[in-house]
């Protein structure tokens, strides 16, 4: 029920958001150098480690009294399955920072923090407890602050510090769980 809340709060306005700036005229306005897309599985295999471990779920203080009354809510048993480690960009790591789920898999956008401005985002697909990164796409200049997979496309939005910094939707042609360099973006003002 509260993942249901959470996905309900953040992912459904995320695709309102999305959608609304997804119908209008696309320019490039990125240099092609300043994006990357692999599709070598070969190339980012040890970013993903299998781990199997229980984790303890331990409430806030503040909410033990009222947990206590709920049994159902603190039996939950939570398993790490794989560790994941997040990409590098210019030798520094990106933190992850949104997530979109869909039949397919799931996808993860990063960025750095702070000023600088690079992102990333990872396409991964999830079959029991397996889970196998299938793809990425990185931004040198670019923080990746949200994103949505719909079917087809995936769409992401962030700003960029190129040229005339700037906020930006791009949506990505998607290959089944593959990234593609078919990249049309929107600059958004405001």
């Amino acid at each position: 029920m509260l993942m249901s809340k959470l996905l309900q709060n953040s992912i459904l306005p995320l695709s309102i958001a999305l959608s609304a700036f997804g119908c209008g005229k696309s320019a490039p306005s990125r240099e092609e150098d300043t994006v990357t897309v692999n599709n070598d599985a070969a190339t980012f295999a040890d970013r993903v480690t299998d781990v199997n471990q229980t984790l303890e779920i331990v409430p806030a203080e503040e909410y033990r009294a009222n947990l206590a009354a709920m049994p159902d809510v603190v039996s939950y048993v939570l398993k790490l399955v794989v560790d994941i480690k997040p990409p590098s960009i210019n030798t520094l790591s990106v933190q992850a920072d949104s997530i979109s789920l869909n039949s397919k898999g799931v996808a993860v956008a990063y960025n750095i923090a702070g000023d600088t401005q690079s992102g990333a985002i990872d396409v991964f697909s999830i079959e029991g407890s397996k889970v196998t990164l299938k793809s990425e796409l990185k931004y040198a200049t670019r923080d990746v602050n949200g994103i949505f997979w719909a079917d087809k496309y995936l769409y992401a939005v962030g700003a960029d510090s190129a040229g005339t910094a700037h906020s930006y939707l791009s949506r990505i042609k998607m290959n089944g769980q593959y990234l593609s360099d078919k990249i049309t973006e929107t600059n958004l003002l405001g």
